[in-house]
Formats: C-alpha cells, structure tokens, sequence
C-alpha cells in the first residue's frame, strides 16, 4: 500500500521530460548493409541498435567509464 502510495505521488510530483532528436542514420545503414553482404556477418542479425550498442561500449572504454584498456 504505501509503494503504491509513493508511486502514485512520484507521478504527479517528479517532472516528465521527453526530448526528441532528429538523426541521419543513412551513413550507419549503409554500414549495415556492408556488414550483412561479408561473410563474417552473414548470419548474424544486424541492426541500427546493434551498431548504437557497439559505438556506445567502444566510447565507454575510450572514456575509461567502463572497463580495461
């Protein structure tokens, strides 16, 4: 009862924020498509978010955030 309370309260107290942002995405699926024509990636299923999830890990370590050299 009380975390329903406190849900309840949070929705109507804590701000909501939605940003949109406009992105060229064409240089990325051009990638993509490069990708799934080598035979390396064949059979693997690619997408925008997988490429997002790559470039994102690669600037952690970059950055020391996340993991070793």
């Amino acid at each position: 009862k009380v975390t329903a309370e406190n849900v309840v309260r949070s929705a109507f107290t804590a701000p909501h924020v939605t940003e949109f942002i406009t992105v060229d995405v064409t240089r990325t699926m051009r990638l993509i498509e490069r990708l799934r024509e080598s035979r390396e990636f064949r059979d693997v299923k690619l997408s925008p978010l997988a490429v997002l999830a790559r470039a994102m890990c690669i600037a952690a370590r970059r950055t020391r955030l996340w993991g070793s050299r």
